[in-house]
């Protein structure tokens, strides 16, 4: 049990643990945190999982093991910005974020979607010995650039990047069904994968949305 509270404390920004014994173990915040943390560090946060993206499309792309093998350790890095803007959600009710809860959903989805791209780079380590066809490449390419184009929408709201959006999603899903049988079951088991950003970006669109109300 020691060994797990530790692994997950590691994960957190400014938390240590300060006592532990055989039945005890106190965790401490030693950070003091900042409500004007947050917009910096959510900034971060996108442009380290975009990077993330474009980096396990790149790896499935060129076979590359090497940097697909360091998404492990970026998903934990990512989860502990995380995990601290959350607390920064929690603690400081600022007033350029006056919807806590819609703000608090689409943080916590972001932490999704770096849940999908580590299991992603894992299930092609596995499953995989050579890229894909190229089918199934350009499908995943399109897969990530709709985090690209949210990360645009996101800080430079436009509705009619939303369209483009929802086009994009509807280009990729009937690239995916139409030719369904000329993918191999392991490609398809990286598409489902992949594919689930697809749904996670509509959700984050819908909550950019109610942000702008």
């Amino acid at each position: 049990m020691s060994t797990i509270i530790n692994d997950e404390v590691r994960r957190l920004i400014g938390v240590e643990v300060v006592e532990q014994k055989e039945n005890r173990c106190v965790i401490k915040n030693i950070l003091e945190h900042s409500g004007k943390d947050f917009d910096t560090i959510l900034r971060r946060i996108f442009i380290l999982i975009n990077e993330m993206t474009k980096e396990v499309v790149d790896g499935i792309k060129n076979n590359n093991r090497e940097i697909l093998e360091t998404m492990e350790e970026r998903h934990d890095n990512l989860t502990r910005f995380i995990s601290y803007i959350l607390r920064l959600l929690n603690k400081h009710n600022y007033e350029q974020h006056q919807n806590i809860p819609t703000m608090y959903y689409l943080v916590a989805s972001l932490e999704d979607i770096v849940d999908v791209l580590k299991w992603t780079a894992r299930d092609f380590l596995i499953f995989f010995t050579a890229p894909p066809k190229s089918e199934t490449i350009l499908i995943i390419e399109q897969i990530g650039l709709t985090f690209d184009r949210y990360y645009d929408l996101f800080y430079k709201y436009e509705e009619t990047k939303i369209k483009d959006l929802y086009e994009l999603r509807q280009r990729i899903i009937s690239s995916i069904y139409k030719p369904l049988k000329k993918f191999i079951p392991e490609e398809l088991m990286l598409i489902n994968r992949m594919g689930q950003i697809n749904e996670l970006v509509v959700y984050l669109t819908q909550t950019k949305m109610i942000l702008e109300l």
